[in-house]
């Protein structure tokens, strides 16, 4: 018996509660300790939406870019030619058409991002009010650089301010600049076409 309430007097102290106090000493200390550790979350969340990155999202220190929602609105330009192969009434839709993702950007450069950071290595799509469409801009000059965040000396690549074009009647046209590395790690992506920059940030794992 001696031996149990030893015990059980150890286990209350390491909870920071006096063995000899009252019942009231002991609320107001849970208080205390309830308050601290509500403080202490309200921080790493506050410290983690700073970064743009979810709590939970990801263990890694990657401050993947969770875009805003609702996303970026594209409206309608008055700059983009079509061909009689091309004669769709919208150049793009205003809202990105697949479900997850958004339009993230502005007016002169966008892109599409999952609205959760779950970005898998795809091709360097970018969209722009000032892009008049492969009939005019067949090979339009958009320069992407992808930057390796997670390494001492950081890889850079870039695409050499080459990229094609291409139309579908879901996305309109949109300009193709190279594609995201296969390497794992936390890729910084920046683009810039026609003065206009934008940047983002996604983790590849595995």
């Amino acid at each position: 018996m001696r031996l149990a309430l030893g015990v059980l007097t150890l286990v209350v102290a390491a909870c920071g509660i006096s063995a000899t106090g009252s019942p009231d000493d002991a609320g107001s200390q849970e208080s205390t300790m309830a308050t601290t550790m509500t403080d202490q979350t309200d921080k790493a969340n506050k410290s983690q939406a700073a970064t743009g990155k979810l709590q939970g999202q990801t263990d890694s220190e990657c401050p993947v870019t969770i875009p805003p929602q609702p996303g970026f609105v594209a409206s309608e330009p008055e700059k983009v030619t079509y061909s009689e192969h091309f004669p769709a009434p919208d150049p793009w839709p205003s809202e990105y058409p697949h479900e997850g993702m958004v339009w993230y950007g502005s007016e002169e450069l966008w892109t599409a991002l999952a609205i959760d950071g779950d970005h898998s290595p795809r091709k360097s799509v970018w969209w722009s009010d000032n892009f008049p469409g492969g009939v005019v801009e067949g090979e339009p000059e958009v320069w992407v650089t992808w930057t390796g965040l997670d390494t001492d000396e950081p890889t850079v690549i870039d695409n050499g301010g080459k990229a094609t074009n291409a139309f579908t009647p879901e996305e309109g046209w949109f300009m193709i600049a190279g594609g995201d590395p296969n390497e794992p790690g936390c890729w910084e992506v920046e683009a810039s076409y026609k003065g206009a920059n934008l940047s983002y940030v996604y983790e590849k794992t595995g």
